[in-house]
């Protein structure tokens, strides 16, 4: 499952390795080369026909691992699991989109082709231009059925009419020929990390955890630091530290 990670509101601060990609994301997100037009007008997020499909490389939705997915599928039969998550854009049609878990049975090192479970979702835009998925119809195992509204008090089929919500509104924060980066709409600091199905993965990147000592900061953070400080007679006091960065 991508992105074993936890929602930043089950602690005080995220794992460094989730803070790593968080950081990385604050600093791509002023060089969005769709920023300038806007997401929705954008040729690459338009991927019916002409390109793969997205497929989810990572998040720290704490909704979406407890539900083990985006349809809940996995949840309510345990012996069986969707560890791809993809999503077509304009797809069946124009402003609709598909999200697919291919299942991996009990027993099978793999989906079988065209066994999957599928979410057809509206999408529109919304309020300062958050991208809206609207669940429509839900498909597996040879049936389908409409997605609950949550407003409405029936009973739920699945628990995937509300899994598939953790989606319903984020912001496209980054967007590229092969990444999409979309962080929730409700709570910022919750990302969904996209690239495009097929491609090769990113050469690896040395990232250091922190120290465990005082400091908690990298090690090659600490060491410039380190040689920075020896080469001053005297140390700034801690409120002058404190008036000079914030």
């Amino acid at each position: 499952m991508p992105g074993r990670g936890r929602d930043a509101s089950e602690a005080e601060k995220p794992p460094w390795e989730v803070q790593a990609v968080l950081t990385a994301i604050d600093e791509l997100e002023p060089l969005d080369p769709a920023a300038r037009d806007g997401w929705m007008y954008s040729n690459e997020f338009d991927n019916a026909e002409s390109a793969a499909p997205w497929v989810l490389r990572f998040t720290n939705s704490r909704t979406f691992h407890r539900n083990d997915g985006l349809t809940g599928y996995a949840y309510k039969r345990p012996d069986c699991t969707t560890p791809e998550v993809l999503l077509r854009v304009n797809s069946p049609r124009r402003g609709f989109c598909i999200v697919e878990e291919p299942i991996v049975r009990p027993g099978a090192a793999s989906a079988s082709p065209g066994d999957s479970v599928e979410a057809e979702c509206a999408w529109s835009v919304g309020p300062k231009d958050a991208l809206k998925l609207e669940p429509q119809q839900m498909r597996a195992d040879g049936r389908e059925w409409a997605a609950r509204d949550p407003n409405v008090g029936d009973e739920v089929d699945m628990d995937a009419d509300k899994a598939i919500r953790v989606l319903a509104a984020t912001r496209p924060v980054y967007l590229d020929g092969g990444l999409l980066v979309l962080r929730s709409a409700v709570l910022d600091e919750i990302v969904f990390v996209w690239t495009r199905n097929g491609a090769d993965d990113p050469p690896p990147v040395d990232v250091t955890p922190p120290d465990e000592g005082e400091a908690g900061l990298p090690a090659s953070i600490a060491a410039v630091l380190a040689a920075r400080d020896a080469t001053k007679t005297k140390r700034p006091a801690n409120r002058e530290i404190i008036n000079r960065y914030n």
